[in-house]
């Protein structure tokens, strides 16, 4: 087992993420996303029409009060701002990302990241056990007026599909050089507390889970999204159901 608590160093080449423009409603781009999550846990989406402006997420940013900067976390040559985790759970989790945990904002299926040009930090955990950077701007958006929006996979959305789709370990770093604050926005999306995890009717799942010669759904508890995110508080911090 990974522990990414002991994996401090970073590759300094950016990992290499797919970058799909989404307003091609058709079935390739659809099998193009599952395609990425399926392997990286991540994508690049970018298209007109997806109903705001670069200058509208900008002007978001400029609500963000000045980040004050605390003596005792830029000790070391990396201040590592967000922990090792997974949307949802927490691996080796930063005091903010416990905050986050223990307020039980619902976090775990999709996440959307909003980037600042010029402000990278994001690295995901690679199979070989090191860590990569994340662009902000992936290779064809260098032009971009406004980076691309990153997506990434949650546990649930993992557990939902079956593992088809990836959940992929991640935290965000400063390097003690840079003197800028980092700014970003994430949207998590989480069903309805209710909502049974019945997994999802896709003949890829089915495919998939017949090449392993396996009926998870008949082996697997059907949760609840609440249940589900209860599970994974209780993994990451041993709480209970009463807790």
């Amino acid at each position: 087992m990974l522990d990414p608590t002991a994996m401090e160093a970073s590759n300094t080449a950016e990992i290499s993420i797919p970058v799909i423009d989404i307003s091609n409603e058709d079935a390739k781009t659809g099998v193009e996303l599952v395609d990425a999550v399926e392997k990286w846990g991540f994508v690049f989406v970018r298209g007109e029409g997806l109903g705001f402006k670069p200058q509208d997420i900008e002007s978001a940013f400029q609500l963000y009060p000045p980040v004050q900067k605390d003596a005792d976390q830029n000790d070391h040559e990396t201040d590592i701002r967000a922990g090792a985790h997974s949307d949802y759970g927490i691996a080796h989790p930063a005091p903010e990302t416990i905050i986050i945990a223990k307020r039980e904002d619902r976090i775990g299926s999709l996440t959307l990241l909003f980037q600042r040009p010029l402000q990278s930090g994001l690295e995901i955990l690679t199979s070989n056990g090191t860590w990569s950077p994340v662009p902000v701007f992936p290779k064809g958006t260098e032009n971009d007026e406004f980076p691309p929006i990153l997506v990434n996979i949650g546990d649930l959305l993992n557990y939902w599909t079956d593992g088809l789709l990836k959940s992929t370990v991640h935290r965000v770093v400063m390097p003690k050089s840079r003197r800028e604050a980092r700014y970003s926005i994430a949207y998590f999306c989480h069903p309805l507390d209710d909502t049974d995890l019945v997994t999802i009717p896709s003949e890829r799942i089915r495919a998939m889970n017949f090449e392993k010669e396996k009926d998870l759904q008949s082996e697997k508890m059907v949760m609840t999204a609440a249940e589900h995110l209860k599970s994974r508080l209780a993994a990451t911090y041993g709480w209970t159901a009463h807790d």
